[in-house]
């Protein structure tokens, strides 16, 4: 059966797969008005469908899996 997954994660994955980029919670929340509750980044994070990265400022969502980040 597949997974369901909540529409802010999907949201959230559509956003940061269209970025390429990391993408900090700060910015999902006030550009994009999109809330990932951490039990909801947290199964994307097991399904290895999006990396986070935890900042001294915050959380970030990371780039999608195998997704290049740099120049």
């Amino acid at each position: 059966m597949p997974e369901k997954y909540a529409t802010s994660a999907k949201s959230a994955l559509m956003v940061v797969m269209l970025a390429n980029r990391e993408v900090p919670n700060v910015e999902l929340k006030d550009t994009y008005k999109i809330s990932l509750l951490p039990k909801d980044r947290d199964v994307l994070n097991r399904d290895k469908l999006l990396e986070t990265l935890k900042e001294a400022g915050g959380t970030s969502t990371g780039s999608p899996t195998g997704a290049s980040t740099g120049a």
